[in-house]
Parts: C-alpha cells; structure tokens; sequence
C-alpha cells in the first residue's frame, strides 16, 4: 500500500514538472504575443513583455496610438485579423532565447498612400474655399479612401521572417523588446511607411 502511494506521489509530482516546464518556454510567449497582435489587443501585447517596460512609456511609444496613427486604427483592427505566423528555429541561450517567426500580413503601404494623398487634395480644395475640415470630415475621407482601395484592389499580403527576443525571469519567458519589424506587422508597414514620407 505505501509503495503504490509512493508511487502515485511520483507520478503526480513528475506531471505537476512536466506541466510547469511546458508552460516555460520562449515560444509559448512569442504564441501568445502574436495571438494578441491577431486581436489588435495592444494591452495584451504590453502583457507579454517583460515587467520593467510595460510601464516605460519610451520602449513601447510605437504601440501607443498617436493623432495621426488614429486615423487609420480601424483599418489596422481590421486587417490584425488576418495576420498568419509559424515559429521556426528557436535558439535558447540560458535565460535568453531569439524565436525566428514567419509572417504573413496586409501591406498597408500602397493603400495608406492613397489615402494621404485623397486627404491632401480634399484640404486643399477645403483650404482654397476658405472652409477647413473638422476632425470628422478628415477621418471620412481617410476611412473611405481605405475602404476604396481595398475593394479595388484586394488585401496586398507581404510574407517575411522576424526574430523575437525573449528573457526568462524568475522561470517565465517574457518578450524582452519590439522592434520595428514588429510593428510593421500589426500596423501594416505604418512604419515603414512613415519612414519613406520623412525620408523624402
């Protein structure tokens, strides 16, 4: 009787591991971090890194909506939906990790840009008749423009690989940073975007 209680402890300790190690792993934080991108949940995106920047207002300033990224959120809602991933090769270094991830997501460049430039001339014409457009008659223009382009075209989808570094801390796998790879994945190429109008 005692050798078989013994045993059934054994075993109940050895799956209480099993199960404390699975849950411990560099991908099951990247699953979860691109899981929340798929849902446009920014908190939750926030969630998975690691504790000392999720209140750090500098190292997640590009997932916090600014006057301009609003205008286009529901677009970014939207096509978050869409977003496809795989994790690939997975190199574990003590308590850092680098997660090779594949995505698949809308390219957003060619769409925003129409967008932009249907907003210009609209304030123009509205600049030239005296009558300046309110912050409502500006979000139609760039929500309609959008919605054109897409039904036009279709979605444009972009497949590409990004690295996710992850950071072990007190035995739980956090997302140690986003980079701009990142964010061009849940905003669609917004950043790249960005980049090409300042650099111009």
């Amino acid at each position: 009787m005692k050798k078989k209680l013994f045993s059934i402890i054994i075993a109940a300790l050895l799956l209480v591991s099993m199960i404390g190690c699975s849950s411990s792993k560099p991908e099951n934080a990247v699953n979860t971090l691109m899981k929340n991108a798929q849902k446009f949940d920014i908190d939750g995106i926030k969630e998975t890194l690691r504790p000392e920047l999720r209140d750090n207002d500098i190292a997640t300033e590009g997932l916090d909506s600014d006057e301009t990224m609003n205008l286009y959120l529901d677009y970014f809602k939207d096509n978050a939906k869409k977003i496809k991933y795989s994790i690939g090769d997975i190199v574990v270094d003590d308590d850092f990790a680098s997660v090779n991830v594949e995505v698949q997501y809308v390219d957003g460049i060619d769409a925003l840009e129409s967008a932009v430039i249907k907003l210009l001339k609209e304030s123009f014409a509205g600049t030239f008749s005296g009558d300046e457009m309110s912050d409502e008659e500006i979000q139609e223009v760039v929500s309609t423009a959008l919605t054109n382009y897409q039904s036009e075209h279709g979605d444009e989808f972009v497949t590409t690989s990004i690295v996710l570094e992850c950071i072990k801390i007190d035995n739980k796998w956090y997302i140690d940073d986003l980079d701009d790879d990142f964010l061009n994945v849940i905003f669609c190429n917004f950043v790249s975007f960005m980049d090409s109008i300042n650099y111009n």
